[in-house]
């Protein structure tokens, strides 16, 4: 740009036009800063998102501590469950055999079963 200078300009004239081309520079320059921030911005956007992205995926990957305690447990408790249900029914085949036609094998497995559903109760509320 060139500045009107000279015996036919005016002082008015060469002042709007300094004035004018000190504007235009101040707004290439903040439109540069501008740009160079929002770019900066943008990127580290995108990382942040990447981290929690990741962190995410990471945190669904592997359990925590505490999650992984209360599955044991649901395991153990549904393990038990079923051995307790499976005990009561050999119990049940072995009470419908009348008392006249059981044998001494019969009746050992009888007590045992009832001991090990004991055993299992004992486990389940054990006495302070």
């Amino acid at each position: 740009m060139v500045l009107v200078q000279g015996r036919g300009a005016s002082r008015f004239r060469r002042r709007h036009v300094a004035v004018a081309a000190a504007e235009r520079v101040a707004q290439v320059s903040l439109g540069a800063s501008i740009a160079r921030i929002s770019g900066t911005v943008a990127g580290v956007g995108v990382i942040v998102g990447a981290a929690f992205a990741v962190l995410a995926y990471a945190d669904n990957r592997y359990q925590g501590k505490d999650d992984y305690k209360r599955d044991v447990m649901l395991v153990k408790e549904s393990i038990t469950s079923l051995h307790r249900a499976r005990i009561e029914d050999e119990i049940f085949k072995l009470e419908l055999i009348p008392d006249k036609k059981k044998t001494d094998y019969d009746r050992a497995i009888l007590d045992r079963y009832k001991a090990q559903l004991r055993n299992l109760d004992r486990q389940k509320n054990p006495d302070p």
